[in-house]
């Protein structure tokens, strides 16, 4: 790691100094992920700071969840967590309703099979771009682990283990969700159709996005 010496601007702490510089290193990939950071010690005497300036600059970058403490080894950079996506900004659509009309939609389902068509419309992958023999591999890997999942139905709320490690991967990105709080449907169409019908009925006025996906309009109509 290259020396450099610290500035000293008014509005920072030693410490915060210490971990702003840390951060940039791995900013900028000259520290990455698995590496371990320099002993407290010899960042003490490298950037000449005190011990209790290094313990408080790691401590802050384990709380901006860079860096994790490994026990009798020393710190190390960590996999960055997902951040919880920012509220949207409010619009202001136009006072209309209108008449759901989801003929472009049912366009859009019988283009898929047709090799003659840039498919634009839908979010559909070339099965080119997709990891098959991979996803292949794990698909028989999980049926021989788990031999009655794949033959039986699955009642809500859904499959136990999957929804536990769906509300601990929410964790990460700074939701606090319980797996009882969580039901797994087959497909994101199922989960919004079943919402639909819980909260609407016929007759009712929905407000959507616009431009939105087809599927949505295809659930109003079938609602």
């Amino acid at each position: 790691m290259a020396i450099q010496l610290l500035d000293h601007p008014h509005d920072k702490n030693l410490y915060e100094q210490v971990a702003d510089r840390i951060q940039r290193l791995i900013a900028e990939g000259t520290l990455q992920v698995g590496d371990r950071l320099p002993s407290v010690r010899k960042l003490h005497e490298q950037w000449s700071v005190s011990i209790s300036t290094v313990l408080e600059a790691y401590r802050l970058l384990e709380d901006r969840g860079l860096i994790a403490a490994r026990p009798q080894s020393g710190y190390y950079v960590k996999q960055p967590t997902l951040k919880a996506p920012s509220e949207p900004q409010q619009s202001t659509p136009p006072r209309k309703a209108y008449h759901v009309d989801n003929s472009l939609g049912f366009q859009v389902i019988c283009s898929i099979r047709d090799s003659q068509t840039v498919k634009l419309g839908a979010a559909v992958p070339s099965m080119e771009l997709l990891p098959i023999a991979a996803l292949n591999r794990l698909t028989g890997q999980i049926l021989r682990q788990h031999q009655v999942f794949a033959h039986e139905y699955d009642v809500p709320p859904g499959c136990e283990p999957l929804r536990h490690e769906v509300a601990r991967r929410l964790m990460d990105a700074g939701c606090s969700i319980t797996p009882d709080e969580i039901v797994t449907t087959n497909g994101t169409f199922e989960s919004v159709f079943l919402a639909l019908r819980a909260v609407t009925q016929p007759g009712d006025t929905v407000a959507i996005e616009s431009p939105t996906y087809y599927g949505l309009l295809e659930a109003l109509v079938v609602i």
